[in-house]
């Protein structure tokens, strides 16, 4: 595992360590919650182009025909864009853990979590070892966001890298 963490050197104090460098590999773009929001971005997206169909056919006023194009446009996000999204972000990925902190280069955006204030941890494992960890933070239990995918708990997320478990054991400063 050859990782630049150039970015990492202004992150780490002087007794901390990198315990683990990793990036995302064997990105999946569908998870489980998507059996309930691709059915709803169709039928978003697909009223939305009838409305316009319809709207267009029957010669309305300019508003109304330029009303439904925003909503074509997050039906296109919300059927396509979300995937292509993701899939960028987690492509221009780059994750590390030290003895103290974990630290999500995301694109340029730097997220830092200090395991000291570590909140519960829910661990994903797939057949071939991979996974992820997701960190919900307490605004989790009261909303959701549109960060990373469509209705995504917030938090901090370490999400499709090899040998979950050497990461889950690092974050315990238990790395084998």
């Amino acid at each position: 595992m050859d990782y630049d963490s150039a970015w990492l050197s202004p992150y780490i104090s002087g007794d901390d360590s990198v315990l683990w460098l990793g990036r995302p590999e064997n990105i999946r773009l569908f998870e489980a919650s998507d059996i309930f929001t691709i059915p709803f971005s169709l039928l978003w997206f697909g009223f939305a182009v009838f409305w316009e169909w319809v709207v267009w056919r029957s010669g309305a006023l300019l508003f109304f025909r330029l009303w439904g194009i925003p909503f074509i446009l997050v039906g296109l996000y919300l059927v396509i864009g979300r995937f292509v999204h993701r899939l960028y972000l987690l492509k221009h990925t780059h994750y590390a853990i030290t003895t103290t902190k974990l630290i999500r280069n995301q694109n340029g955006k730097i997220d830092v979590l200090h395991k000291n204030a570590l909140s519960e941890m829910r661990v994903s494992t797939r057949a071939d070892g991979s996974g992820s960890v997701h960190f919900l933070s307490a605004a989790a239990y009261r909303g959701f966001s549109v960060q990373n995918r469509l209705f995504s708990p917030r938090g901090f997320s370490i999400e499709c890298v090899p040998n979950i478990d050497y990461v889950v054991k690092s974050i315990s400063n238990n790395p084998i």
